[in-house]
């Protein structure tokens, strides 16, 4: 990757830890408008803050655009900080710590690694085609999110008591594809603009049009 200036670094790290904060505020969003009284119920049109949040694609597109030896606290301290904004603004520890936050750390990790292998096996000739790639990598990531992470709830069984059965699991995946389509949503929008910060200001430092060029 060619070298930014310090002042193309600083406005990447600036851009950057401001997604940090929107995925932080996303989170915990919906549990603020439920401390003022409003009911959030998740077939709501409002309920649109359930899951609306850059979390999903920041940990994939970082692990495309961020070396993996650090890289990965990204989007786990960005997990964290939200889970402890949930804390802070309703009061609520044990809604900040619970019984399935270590498989929702180690799927955010899992998401990291995932784009890492993507940003490094498939090639991008242009932006646009980085974007493609990243936009259908969080989309992957958010289906596996979904899959996986349902899943363990389900399993875990001592928080949402969904029963032990088949009929129990349907039941946790189709309560939860609210959510799944904002993840999706989201997704689709924060993608792209990810995709720009983390690339854009290398493509302006080369010169050139190609993305390729850019990060060699």
């Amino acid at each position: 990757m060619i070298p930014t200036s310090p002042s193309g670094r600083a406005l990447k790290i600036s851009a950057i830890g401001l997604f940090v904060l929107l995925s932080v505020l996303c989170k915990a969003m919906p549990y603020i408008f439920m401390s003022w009284g409003w009911n959030l119920e998740a077939d709501d049109v409002r309920s649109y803050l359930w899951n609306f949040s850059p979390m999903l694609p920041l940990a994939v597109i970082s692990g495309c655009s961020l070396s993996s030896r650090w890289g990965v606290l990204l989007p786990v301290f960005t997990w964290l900080a939200g889970d402890l904004a949930i804390w802070v603004s309703s009061g609520r520890l044990d809604w900040a710590f619970y019984p399935h936050q270590p498989l929702m750390l180690c799927l955010v990790a899992v998401l990291f690694g995932m784009g890492h292998l993507i940003g490094t096996k498939i090639p991008a000739q242009t932006w646009t085609d980085r974007c493609c790639v990243n936009v259908g990598s969080g989309l992957l990531g958010a289906i596996l999110f979904f899959l996986i992470s349902n899943f363990g709830i389900w399993a875990i069984g001592n928080e949402f008591l969904y029963a032990q059965t088949w009929q129990g699991l349907i039941e946790c995946y189709v309560n939860a594809l609210p959510f799944f389509r904002n993840s999706l949503i989201s997704t689709v929008l924060f993608a792209p603009i990810l995709t720009l910060i983390f690339t854009a200001r290398e493509s302006a430092q080369s010169g050139q049009p190609e993305l390729a060029a850019a990060m060699k």
